[in-house]
């Protein structure tokens, strides 16, 4: 880190030392442009393109795997955007120390002073955080589709999951024809023709038979 100047500066030190603060804002003022650009052509289109998908019928393969792609597509983007971030972070750090390194002002004709860099040094930041807050936007958008994928696939895996377990119940309800009993076995369990007046204890047994017969011929 520079520490202020105490001395005053010989003319080639204020050059060299105003040149390196030029060449640092031109670097940082590229890398803005760059992430601007990035975040425009490139982040953006992915986010949208997969949000449009998402609105589609993910029944389609082909539509799912789309979707999937353009996932993996921004989760890259997403590493890629914040190294961006964090370069030009290290950049901003190095101008604050080109403040403190400023040339001590010897008239009020002096333009390259300690003042007027921390004025540009912030007014840098301030642009920072709204690329920053630009970038953070576009990340957290990305996350809630993929969140919303993983939802709407999910609820149709349980929908899929109970379409299949509701046909195995109907299948194990439905009897096999080698768990029937044979047609003969079953009529010889038919009771004879109720008759109401049986005793009570007769019509109660004669019902338990009927269950017995109704079983054996697959219909219980």
């Amino acid at each position: 880190m520079a520490t202020p100047t105490n001395r005053p500066l010989t003319r080639a030190e204020k050059d060299k030392s105003k040149k390196e603060w030029e060449s640092l804002i031109s670097v940082i003022q590229k890398e803005f442009h760059g992430l601007e650009g990035w975040l425009t052509k490139d982040a953006n289109p992915k986010v949208t393109n997969l949000q449009k998908n998402l609105a589609g019928d993910l029944k389609d393969v082909d539509k799912r795997w789309e979707c999937e792609t353009s996932l993996r597509i921004i989760s890259t983007l997403v590493k890629t955007g914040t190294g961006k971030i964090a370069f030009i972070e290290s950049l901003i750090g190095k101008l604050n120390d080109q403040v403190l390194g400023a040339p001590i002002a010897e008239s009020d004709a002096d333009e390259d002073t300690s003042e007027a860099r921390l004025f540009k040094a912030r007014e840098i930041e301030s642009t920072f955080e709204d690329s920053k807050e630009a970038f953070d936007r576009w990340v957290s958008w990305g996350l809630k589709l993929k969140e919303n994928f993983n939802n709407i696939t999910s609820v149709k895996k349980v929908k899929d999951e109970d379409t299949e377990d509701s046909r195995e119940d109907r299948g194990s309800r439905r009897p096999r024809q080698e768990d029937k009993v044979s047609t003969t076995d079953a009529k010889s369990l038919k009771p004879d023709l109720l008759e109401t007046s049986m005793p009570q204890l007769q019509i109660k047994n004669w019902y338990k038979t009927w269950d017995n017969y109704m079983c054996a011929s697959g219909w219980g």
